[in-house]
């Protein structure tokens, strides 16, 4: 069974988004860290995510209707974990992110170690 994700990963994730979320605008919107966790996970999980088309907000479109596929940020393993960060940090470096937490270890201390 793999290794559930570890603290220091999920202060890292969640950071990352907090940044993400005050310096980057997405499809013409400001989302707030919650929004970007649904539509990171949703990308990396297989759901489509979109506008939603009567209002504000984001909808989450599920391609097989399954409760198998609800997933959360609890759910990703120590590997999917990084290869999720590493994702989020070439995406935020690629949008002109600055990341601000100093606390927080360079992505490198997440790498797998085998």
């Amino acid at each position: 069974m793999a290794e559930l994700r570890t603290l220091d990963q999920s202060a890292k994730f969640h950071a990352m988004l907090r940044d993400i979320s005050r310096q980057v605008k997405w499809a013409g919107l400001w989302l707030s860290e919650e929004d970007w966790k649904i539509l990171v996970l949703g990308a990396k999980y297989g759901q489509t995510v979109g506008p939603n088309p009567f209002g504000h907000g984001l909808l989450i479109m599920n391609k097989v209707r399954s409760s198998k596929l609800a997933k959360s940020s609890k759910d990703p393993n120590v590997p999917n974990m990084n290869d999720l960060m590493n994702e989020l940090q070439a995406f935020g470096d690629q949008e002109g992110v600055t990341w601000s937490d100093p606390n927080i270890p360079p992505l490198e201390a997440y790498s797998d170690k085998t």
